[in-house]
Formats: structure tokens, C-alpha cells, sequence
């Protein structure tokens, strides 16, 4: 782009605005829809905007969605991620913490080393 910008600025601007265009429609049609969903807000991530369209989905459907135990959603770690949240949900609550972590961006220690099933 620096090439274009010296040999051609025009061609240069008409590219930049071009894309400056795509990028606010696209961005345009996303709050839309995020809007349409039932949101208030402007969306953080496309992230945030899949988990609220999956949840209005399954309100929808009288789809729960799949949870060990209901006092601990898999989805809220306040609640999940906790001494007794983890026992209630057994195996799946002492790997949440790991999958949560490495789906996250975490440092993947789970991964690079394993669980250690027999230390307590």
C-alpha cells in the first residue's frame, strides 16, 4: 500500500474510502442485528452477539440448554467456578476452568502439561 500511496494517490484515496465504506456497512449491519435481537447496547465482540442470539434461540425453542446442574450454569463462572460449584459439577466443573481459560486467549498450562488427576 505504501507503493500505491507514491505511484497513485488518487487510486490510493478511492481504495481507502472503498474500504472505509465496506467497514461501516458492515459494521452498520451488525448493530442492526444486534439490535433486532433485543440489545440496547452496541456489541462488544461478534462473540457477544452469537451468545445472545443462541440464548434468544433457545428461549424461543423452551430449549434450556444442556447443564450439568441448574444451580450452576456452565456459562456463569461467578457461580460455576466456585469450591462448591466445581464439586456440584464434577469432572466438567475441575476442566471448565481449563477450557474457559484456554478458549480465552489463557496461558494453556492444561495443555502443555496435562491434569494431574491424582494430586488432591
Amino acid at each position: 500500500m505504501d507503493k500505491l500511496l507514491i505511484e497513485n494517490p488518487d487510486l490510493f484515496k478511492n481504495y481507502a474510502m472503498q474500504d472505509s465504506l465496506i467497514t461501516l456497512i458492515h459494521g452498520l449491519f451488525m448493530n442492526d442485528f444486534n439490535f433486532r435481537l433485543g440489545s440496547p447496547t452496541l456489541p462488544n465482540t461478534l462473540g457477544s452477539i452469537s451468545s445472545l442470539y443462541i440464548n434468544k434461540k433457545w428461549a424461543n425453542d423452551g430449549y434450556k440448554g444442556y447443564q450439568v446442574h441448574p444451580n450452576y450454569p456452565l456459562g456463569d463462572a461467578q457461580k460455576s467456578c466456585t469450591p462448591r460449584g466445581i464439586t456440584s459439577l464434577g469432572f466438567t466443573g475441575e476442566v471448565l476452568n481449563f477450557f474457559v481459560g484456554a478458549f480465552r486467549g489463557g496461558r494453556n498450562e492444561s495443555f502443555a502439561y496435562g491434569i494431574d488427576n491424582h494430586t488432591r
